[in-house]
């Protein structure tokens, strides 16, 4: 068992190492044309407005667990930390869509006319 608690860093350390690679060549791929540019930014835009609606209930959500946790389990150690856990997750990825402009490939796509 104590073994198994040893893999666990060096997974997530590799998972971590995973996505700064994955993401550093993403971002070095050529970001289209003009028109694909304009097409990912609006994605952006639209996945910005969403994240923001969406998080305004997570808070919600997450505010009322914490006491819960708190209060009817009494383990407000526990209610920190679903409340540091919750609080990351979000972050990430609001940081990751401010911080990147959005990668379109350059595939030829057939629709139909």
């Amino acid at each position: 068992m104590e073994n198994f608690l040893m893999i666990v860093p060096v997974i997530g350390v590799l998972a971590l190492l995973f996505a700064v690679l994955t993401s550093s060549s993403i971002g070095k791929k050529d970001a289209g044309n003009e028109r694909m540019q304009e097409i990912a930014g609006a994605i952006a835009e639209g996945a910005r407005a969403f994240l923001m609606s969406e998080y305004k209930v997570l808070l919600i959500f997450v505010a009322v667990m914490f006491f819960v946790i708190g209060i009817g389990l009494g383990n407000w150690m526990t209610a920190v930390c679903f409340l540091i856990g919750s609080l990351f997750s979000p972050d990430i990825s609001v940081w990751e869509l401010l911080q990147r402009q959005m990668y379109v490939p350059q595939v030829q796509l057939s629709l139909p006319v």
